[in-house]
């Protein structure tokens, strides 16, 4: 049964938002030296929230290396940020979602720890 509720939060927190499976899976067994299955449900909803909250990071960083620098035809096309090709998204825009984003998270996340401390 916890099984099919992994493999149902995955596919609603990972698959459906457009996140690679593969990445998380890759990011899980960096980090615990384990694969999902031996993660308890608990342990995956932490796991794929730092995930989000890398993946995050990671794609400010692209955008910022990105705004600093033109990027060539090349760069742009072949470039692991698709939503300036794919949704004609600008980067800066797309910074301005991914920097609200993180604020989100990180809020999230300082409330998560002042219940469990307070």
């Amino acid at each position: 049964m916890e099984q099919q509720e992994k493999q149902k939060y995955i596919n609603d927190t990972i698959i459906e938002k457009g996140y690679n499976p593969e990445d998380l899976s890759n990011f899980i067994t960096r980090l615990k030296g384990v694969s999902i299955e031996a993660l308890s449900l608990k342990e995956l909803q932490i796991c794929i929230e730092q995930f989000k909250t890398e993946q995050l990071t990671l794609s400010l960083q692209l955008v910022n290396k990105r705004r600093d620098k033109k990027a060539t035809p090349f760069e742009v096309l072949y470039s692991d940020c698709e939503y300036d090709v794919i949704t004609g998204i600008q980067p800066e825009t797309k910074l301005m979602e991914l920097e609200k984003e993180k604020k989100k998270m990180v809020d999230k996340n300082f409330y998560k720890r002042k219940i469990m401390i307070g």
